[in-house]
């Protein structure tokens, strides 16, 4: 392969496609980006820009004009259109995972095929905008004595278009308001959803993974350290990857993961989310990219998440990463303190290796993440002690 010839194509524009450009630029790789907005992060910095829709099949032919390969950095993208066009240009990671990690339902009875566990699952798919069927559903959902969480199946994410149903407290016209809200969203009679019960599990933990070709004809899979999470609002905020982390149970698990990647000839990342509770671990979703809770991995392993999937998508060599000591990250979401006091910033970057990353989006938006800081410590109580102290810092 001639390296400075070789053009990745990357359908998004996002951080996740800026940070995947970097990489690329590191082995003198040239990219491509597709997006609807000009100043989106990925896209300040590509060398063939295409600003149209992500869905226009005359847009994705221009992709394929310049690129040696297509990639994407998020889900909500039509995978039929990479699917029939892969023959012209390989499109990683393989798109048919794509079509079941863009809907809720699919992908928990699809993981159940791999004997991996999923929250208990309320029997209804469809909510329609009607106030005694809503009514009807509160009602139900009140006798059952749990608490649930209802999800849109298909286009929420940052715990965007969900509702918490809480049954000891939440009132009924509180949550026809949650619903008629959503249904005010997407502007139909009917909510495709999945009701899941909700699980007070002891913590969340994402597992990424990266297939890629061992030969021609076999595919091999190394596994990144866990990553321990937390949310604030139904978006992640501080994620933990550290050295001294096992639960038994996780050897396990990862034969399973590496068994979907090898029957599905998955090649780039693939990131599992799930909640441990009761030395049991439960499903929560998945996405076919690289993901906010491996960004932690650019200073804190031997190889970080962005360049595993660029190495596995160019059919370059990839290598077991390691982490190289405790680390943790903290998101930045728009609308903290650092909006208003920039020279917080100073004080952040006094701490010795700890590392500030901001994603040149133009302007602060509800939830929206707009940087990340990474911490990287020989030991584990102090990693701890910088993490909460920058939180407390910024929020």
């Amino acid at each position: 392969m001639n390296l400075t010839s070789f053009t990745i194509g990357i359908i998004g524009g996002g951080q996740l496609g800026r940070m995947l450009a970097y990489e690329a630029f590191k082995k003198g790789f040239k990219i491509a980006v597709l997006d609807p907005d000009p100043n989106a992060p990925a896209m300040q910095i590509c060398h063939f820009p295409i600003v149209d829709d992500f869905d226009s099949e005359e847009a994705f032919l221009k992709l394929i004009q310049y690129a040696d390969v297509i990639t994407y950095e998020f889900e909500n993208i039509e995978p039929e259109l990479l699917i029939y066009y892969q023959n012209q240009k390989p499109v990683f990671p393989n798109p048919d995972i794509l079509k079941i990690s863009k809907n809720r339902n699919k992908e928990k009875k699809f993981v159940e095929k791999y004997n991996v566990a999923i929250p208990k699952i309320y029997p209804i798919n469809t909510i329609e905008n009607n106030r005694d069927f809503i009514k009807n559903l509160y009602n139900n959902l009140i006798e059952t004595k749990s608490d649930w969480i209802i999800k849109t199946s298909e286009g929420g994410y940052d715990g965007k278009f969900q509702i918490h149903f809480n049954y000891s407290y939440i009132a009924l016209e509180e949550f026809i308001n949650h619903l008629e809200g959503i249904f005010g969203v997407f502007k139909t009679h009917q909510i495709s959803v999945i009701i899941e019960e909700k699980i007070n599990y002891d913590f969340e933990f994402s597992i990424i993974a990266c297939g890629y070709k061992k030969t021609s004809n076999e595919i091999d899979v190394v596994f990144f350290p866990i990553f321990i999470n937390e949310h604030k609002e139904g978006i992640l905020r501080k994620t933990l990857s550290l050295k001294t982390f096992d639960i038994p149970e996780l050897q396990e698990l990862k034969e399973k993961i590496r068994q979907i990647i090898i029957d599905y000839h998955y090649i780039g990342l693939l990131t599992m989310e799930f909640f441990y509770h009761k030395n049991k671990i439960y499903f929560n979703e998945m996405a076919p990219r690289p993901h906010n809770s491996g960004h932690l991995t650019i200073e804190g392993c031997n190889y970080s998440q962005f360049e595993q999937h660029i190495r596995a998508i160019s059919n370059l060599p990839v290598h077991p990463p390691i982490l190289l000591n405790h680390a943790g990250m903290l998101n930045l979401v728009s609308f903290n303190k650092l909006d208003k006091n920039p020279k917080i910033i100073e004080e952040i970057l006094k701490i010795e290796q700890t590392y500030f990353h901001y994603y040149g989006k133009k302007e602060p938006k509800e939830k929206r993440k707009m940087g990340h800081i990474t911490i990287v410590n020989e030991e584990e109580s102090k990693l701890k002690e910088i993490l909460n102290y920058l939180e407390n810092l910024i929020y």
